[in-house]
Order: C-alpha cells, then structure tokens, then sequence
C-alpha cells in the first residue's frame, strides 16, 4: 500500500495521485513560503518552479508578485490540471505557463532571474544533468534550491 502511495510523490495520477497533491501541499508550504520569500523576486522577474504540484507556490509567487511572470514544469499531467485551475487567471493574462515535462527535457523559449525546486529533486531522472541544464536556463547566477535539495545534493 505505502509502495503505491508512495509512487504517486514521483508522479501525480488519478484519486490517489490528488491526495498526493494535497498531502505535499500540506507538507511543503511552510519550506514553499520561505523560499519563495528568500528568492527575493522583484517586478518583471521571470521565475520558473521545477516541479509545481498543485500550483500553490505559483499562485502565491503572483498574488505577492503580479508584475512578475512564472513558468512551472512538471511531470504530472494530473498536476497540471490541479495547478491550471487555481492559476487560472494568471494564465489568461499571460503571466503563467504551465509545462508537462522532466526538467531534463525541458527547453524553455526565455531565461530565468529565479530557478527553484523544493523537495522533489530527488525524484529527478538525471539530477546531476538537470542542474546544468537549470544553470544554462538562468539570466545571472540566481538558482536557488530548498534547504533539502542543498542538503542532498552536497
């Protein structure tokens, strides 16, 4: 049981992967907020979370920061849809894009003054490829990871 669960963290689909979706918003939005609040963004910046879930962060990078513009990627499908709802205003006017893809294939049609991820590289395909390909994605040297990606990643 725990093993079928557990599978729906690396890949949101259907009833469970829903209540995968509220449990890591349950889970992360206190890590969510405080990274969100550490990437420091300003007007105009151009942020992208890798691997969005249900769209929390997004939806309150842009009710704090409505000047900005926010791109997410993610693998699940089922993610996407949960995270279009809620940012569905957002989308409409352009400042929100939303991507089904690993980050390893994803290639974005602009850089980024603001990278970040929390608790979901671990889940990465090709971790150490995809913080390159992240690096190659960034406008300055602004990639920011949750306190958790730092720590594995060391």
């Amino acid at each position: 049981m725990f093993d079928i669960l557990g599978k729906q963290f690396e890949k949101p689909e259907g009833l469970l992967g829903k209540l995968a979706g509220k449990i890591m918003y349950f889970e992360n939005r206190k890590i969510n907020k405080w990274t969100i609040e550490h990437l420091q963004i300003k007007r105009r910046d151009s942020v992208l979370e890798v691997g969005f879930g249900p769209g929390y962060s997004i939806k309150h990078i842009m009710d704090h920061c409505r000047h900005a513009e926010t791109d997410g990627v993610d693998v699940s499908k089922d993610m996407e849809a949960a995270a279009a709802k809620l940012n569905d205003d957002y989308i409409q006017q352009g400042k929100v894009r939303l991507f089904v893809k690993d980050i390893h294939d994803y290639f974005p049609d602009k850089k980024y003054n603001k990278i970040f991820s929390v608790n979901n590289y671990p889940l990465w395909t090709k971790p150490r490829e995809s913080l390159q390909h992240l690096h190659g994605m960034e406008r300055r040297s602004n990639c920011h990871h949750g306190p958790a990606e730092r720590r594995r990643s060391k």
